[in-house]
């Protein structure tokens, strides 16, 4: 899990379960739970205790997940999915490549939008998971380029 705060938010549901969280946001360790593991990636901790660098991405680069949940910054068609961190870019882009499957997190404000730094392509997006408020046109060209894609309504 990237260090998004969208991504973030789906600790909580998804510490109920049995599984392994890594991720570079350090907020993660604030949550405790006996079903489950939060591990840190390490790194140099950037803003909103976000780490990066060669050891959050050694810490990527030595796993293989069967999930990624990625938040961004921008997702577009062409552009892909972006972020505006440079130190996380590189990161990111390891999460996506180290995982069997990628489930990006976007609301409506980061679609046809572009940020600084490309972390994927839409060809990486195994499924994307949005909020209704999203136009339809949008959502069919993700589709038409093989994205599944589930709206969401917002809380």
């Amino acid at each position: 899990m990237n260090s998004s705060s969208i991504a973030f938010d789906a600790i909580p549901h998804l510490l109920t379960k049995d599984i392994i969280i890594v991720t570079n946001n350090g907020y993660a360790g604030n949550f405790e739970n006996t079903k489950s593991k939060v591990i840190l990636t390490g790194g140099e901790i950037h803003h909103k205790l976000i780490m990066s660098g060669d050891l959050a991405t050694k810490a990527f680069l030595s796993l293989r997940a069967n999930y990624a949940i990625i938040g961004c910054a921008g997702i577009s068609i062409n552009q892909g999915i972006s972020t505006p961190v440079m130190e996380e870019a590189e990161v990111n882009k390891t999460i996506i490549q180290q995982s069997q499957k990628v489930i990006v997190v976007a609301d409506y404000s980061k679609f046809n939008k572009f940020s600084n730094f490309t972390i994927g392509t839409i060809k990486d997006i195994d499924l994307l998971i949005t909020d209704t408020f999203v136009e339809n046109s949008v959502i069919n060209e993700f589709i038409k380029a093989g994205v599944n894609v589930i709206q969401v309504p917002l809380k």
